[in-house]
């Protein structure tokens, strides 16, 4: 992948980013009854669904763009697909940062799987960066399915 079109992709992926960022923000800075500053469940429940559901198309976009194309053969489009989750990985984790949590272990366990997801793409990601596209793409999948059984529960 070129340099040009790689960090365009980067840049574009962060302007994405912090739109999300900004619109969830506003969200749940401006929904309710925030006259409190002890969090609630139903509150914390709401902003993690409005999170969550922004976020998991994008993530589920992405994977079914990977899973479809041949990584020796597009590798752009996969090396890009691998970025994008990533990115949607970051973006949730810095949201999830910002909330309160009336129940921290399910909060924990939230941003445990955040936490991989990020750390896993990014893993991958260098590997396709440094050309190496038989990398092993589990653990990266693997992050986003468990944050859509989570998003279940």
């Amino acid at each position: 992948m070129s340099r040009r079109l790689k960090w365009t992709l980067i840049s574009a992926a962060a302007v994405v980013a912090i739109a999300i960022i900004i619109g969830i923000t506003s969200i749940v800075l401006f929904s309710g009854d925030n006259t409190t500053a002890e969090a609630s469940e139903e509150n914390y429940d709401t902003d993690t669904d409005v999170i969550i559901s922004a976020v998991l198309p994008e993530l589920e976009k992405a994977v079914d763009t990977f899973e479809s194309t041949d990584p020796m053969i597009g590798q752009e489009l996969v090396e890009m697909s691998v970025l994008q989750m990533m990115s949607a990985f970051k973006t949730m984790d810095i949201e999830l940062q910002a909330i309160k949590a009336p129940n921290e272990s399910d909060h924990g366990k939230l941003l445990e799987i955040v936490r991989a997801g990020k750390s896993e793409c990014g893993k991958l990601s260098k590997e396709y960066e440094s050309g190496n596209f038989e990398a092993d793409s589990t653990p990266c999948l693997d992050a986003v399915a468990e944050l859509k059984r989570f998003s279940e529960k």
